[in-house]
């Protein structure tokens, strides 16, 4: 409301940044640019931004730079040189003391970023980091269940391999057995063929016999018919 933050109250936020005594005793004094005691919007910016500097691990410029000098507190020229100049002082400005146009262009372009544009500058890029990390995993991850589908493939084509294997043993080790149970059958069946086909060669074999038998009594009959004849002429 009072459009500043007194020395206690910039102490106590400035302190949450962890950083050593002396490096926030020289942002205090890097910041404080009209040494009231007191930090404006754009002192405070300031000191913030002085901050992410210590905290990146750059040096604290031991003057500060034109460069870092909020709008308010810009430099222009008297008789004596070059001054800095606060916000109270902006109207009291003599005619014959503009700010140089160019060096106001120079110091505009150069001001630094505000806390809350450095606050968003890191979300983005904590942001972007994140995705790709995020894709990196995601692309780590679809590998890994590439490879695992690959291996269970591979397991699984090795397993039916071993059990197809394991059924064609099985089945030979069946029709081994099987072949074992018929070689008796097999033998009494020979067996009962062989003596079948003997039986046949025997009554064919007897068949013969009586034919001959019947063929030599019926020649004996005509010679004994023949010479029966032949006596009585």
């Amino acid at each position: 409301m009072s459009g500043h933050l007194t020395g206690p109250q910039a102490r106590t936020i400035l302190m949450q940044s962890s950083l050593p005594q002396a490096q926030l005793a020289s942002i205090c004094s890097l910041s404080d640019i009209d040494q009231d005691g007191k930090l404006t919007a754009e002192e405070f910016t300031l000191a913030m931004h002085l901050i992410d500097v210590a905290m990146s691990g750059q040096p604290l410029p031991p003057v500060l730079p034109p460069e870092y000098i909020p709008p308010s507190f810009r430099r222009v020229r008297s008789g004596s040189g070059i001054s800095v100049i606060s916000s109270t002082s902006v109207d009291q400005r003599l005619p014959e003391e503009p700010v140089l146009e160019d060096e106001q262009q120079q110091l505009e372009t150069k001001l630094p970023v505000t806390f809350e544009d450095k606050k968003r500058e890191n979300f983005e890029r904590g942001h972007l980091e994140l995705e790709k990390r995020r894709q990196a995993l995601s692309e780590q991850q679809r590998q890994e269940q590439e490879r695992l589908a690959q291996l269970e493939r591979a397991e699984q084509g090795r397993n039916e391999r071993e059990r197809q294997e394991q059924e064609r043993k099985r089945q030979l080790e069946l029709e081994k057995q099987l072949e074992e149970q018929r070689e008796p059958e097999r033998q009494r069946e020979e067996e009962r063929r062989k003596e079948i086909e003997r039986r046949e060669a025997a009554k064919w074999e007897l068949e013969r016999q009586r034919q001959l038998e019947w063929e030599w009594n019926s020649r004996q009959e005509l010679l004994n018919q023949r010479n029966k004849v032949n006596k009585r002429t």
